[in-house]
């Protein structure tokens, strides 16, 4: 009877495993190269989890904005205390108040910075549920919050595919590559915290006065709004469109309340803070008017909570036209940094933060301020600042330069002169709609031609890499290609394209064009989603290449 007994239970676990690795195997890796914003959850908990016990002194969450805006490392780098940013896509309070309770089993923080962008939403949006819950291991923790998704849903089987992702991926057995058979042995670092780093820059055309005139008329005309959010996978459209809401649902406001409870048991103060955005109140749910933040102060008086508004309360210093990644939504790593100093600073002068050196985050550092160095490089949009980038950061990089149309009509002496310095010695006087190609490795030039003909060039780079340069100017076919290891970059716009190219680790770290023939040549380049994919490819490479 006893060795049957071991037999079903040996079968059952073996059963058991290889459930689990299929499931494993069919879901959707969250941390693999050009992984969304929207999909971070899983390299940010994963990397979470990496922590040393009790080495974290603070601890963020909220939605996307948060993600977008604060970076722990370079906290880290500024006051010298160390955090951890939980904040994901869309994250519901449930989540919020999840990812405290999950931080608390390993660290003990000294503070707990929730954003409030999520306060005011009330319709059920289950991807901000399942953007976590798909990606973090089984706990009671998880159980409370699936079972909180399955009430908001009226839908039990939210329940039950939370327990078991592969009824949802059953069908992503053709899709599986060979990072789905990798993961669970690979080395990854995940070295940003989970801060998420943009190198785009889409300016917002709405200002701060403009957002609340359209709440005012919103709420003066009792206009019924269809939220942006309402119409995204997974979220359940209400029966009727609600009207703009100024105040804090009780549903959302006992989350808060639940989370206040939580760090006053644990010992952990509670900062309320808002990330600074600008959006039209009738398209952007989450849009941050006077309104909401007049709400959440009367909450913030009535059960004596800290809360610093950084968009109505001081002055972050955001230039919405330079600052922004998506038209006022989202911050870029310049708006970013900004708010990440701002907060530092409040941080460090409210509460008592253990300012500690780890080697660990040392390393994490160089790797940091690595990613953002070629982010700074991707949102260069002036020519003489391109290139002098490239002639003070990128020297051991490979650049390639081909002309469409036209080289050098529009070049300044000033810019000439850049160029010269650089060891680029073509006779940019007389390049008036020449074909043009240079290459620059290791911050020589090794090629460099001009003619009145259309001109070609073949070559190997970094590990025998094949490139292809082609070039033709204004009366020769007016067009240029750069192929790199057989694939075609370059923006193949009027003037110069260039292409910055790592050979040590086979990535492409920019394409750009600059309309050198006209006089004013701000950037243009091809790939202007808000998620940066050359920068995340190289996040990537980093997170994969831990020495």
């Amino acid at each position: 009877m006893k060795k049957n007994v071991i037999k079903v239970t040996v079968f059952f676990g073996i059963l058991g495993g290889l459930f689990w690795g299929a499931q494993r195997m069919v879901m959707p890796k969250y941390y693999y190269p050009n992984t969304t914003v929207a999909e971070a959850a899983g390299r940010i908990y994963r990397g979470f989890f990496d922590e040393e016990k009790d080495s974290i002194e603070a601890i963020f969450a909220g939605t996307s904005h948060m993600t977008y805006s604060v970076s722990p490392v370079e906290l880290y780098e500024e006051y010298g205390f160390t955090s951890y940013n939980l904040a994901s896509a869309r994250q519901p309070l449930a989540v919020a108040r999840y990812a405290l309770q999950t931080a608390l089993k390993t660290q003990d923080p000294k503070v707990f910075v929730l954003d409030v962008s999520s306060l005011f939403t009330d319709f059920y949006d289950g991807a901000g549920f399942k953007y976590v819950t798909e990606q973090v291991p089984l706990s009671a923790e998880k159980l409370q919050l699936l079972q909180e998704m399955s009430t908001l849903s009226d839908d039990e089987d939210d329940m039950v595919s939370g327990l078991f992702p592969m009824i949802n991926y059953h069908s992503r057995w053709k899709e599986l590559d060979e990072n789905d058979f990798t993961y669970m042995r690979d080395n990854k670092h995940f070295f940003m915290k989970g801060y998420y780093l943009n190198s785009r820059c889409i300016p917002s055309y709405i200002d701060v006065t403009y957002m609340n005139y359209e709440t005012q008329e919103m709420l003066q005309d009792n206009e019924k709004v269809t939220y942006t959010w309402k119409n995204q996978q997974f979220c359940k459209e209400k029966e009727d469109d609600e009207l703009y809401v100024a105040e804090v649902p009780d549903y959302n406001l006992q989350l808060l309340l639940d989370i206040v409870d939580i760090c006053k048991k644990n010992d952990v103060k509670l900062l309320l803070v808002k990330i600074p955005d600008v959006n039209s109140p009738a398209a952007y749910e989450s849009a941050w008017t006077q309104e909401r933040s007049a709400a959440v102060k009367e909450i913030v008086d009535e059960y004596q909570l800290d809360f610093f508004d950084l968009l109505y309360d001081v002055d972050c210093g955001i230039d919405w036209t330079t600052d922004s990644t998506d038209g006022g939504g989202h911050l870029n790593f310049l708006g970013a940094e900004k708010v990440t100093d701002i907060l530092g600073q409040y941080l460090v002068e409210n509460y008592k933060l253990e300012q500690k050196e780890y080697t660990a985050w040392n390393e994490d550092a160089k790797l940091y301020d690595d990613l953002k160095n070629v982010a700074s490089l991707e949102m260069e949009t002036d020519f003489y600042q391109y290139m002098s980038k490239l002639k003070s950061d990128f020297a051991d990089k490979t650049v390639f330069i081909v002309c469409t149309n036209e080289m050098s009509n529009g070049l300044s002496e000033r810019e000439i002169s850049l160029l010269r310095s650089m060891g680029f010695n073509a006779d940019y006087e007389n390049g008036y709609r020449q074909s043009y190609i240079a290459v620059m490795e290791n911050g020589e030039v090794t090629f460099e031609q001009m003619s009145n003909r259309a001109i070609k060039k073949k070559g190997t780079v970094g590990d025998s890499v094949e490139y292809v340069l082609y070039s033709a100017g204004h009366y020769v076919g007016s067009t240029s290609g750069i192929k790199i290891g057989g694939e075609t970059f370059g923006t193949n716009q009027i003037g110069l394209n260039i292409v910055v190219y790592d050979q040590d680790k086979d990535i492409v770290l920019d394409e750009v064009n600059f309309n050198t023939f006209a006089e004013e040549h701000e950037a243009i380049r091809n790939s202007w989603d808000v998620d940066a994919e050359y920068l995340r490819q190289y996040e990537d490479y980093l997170i994969n290449h831990v020495e």
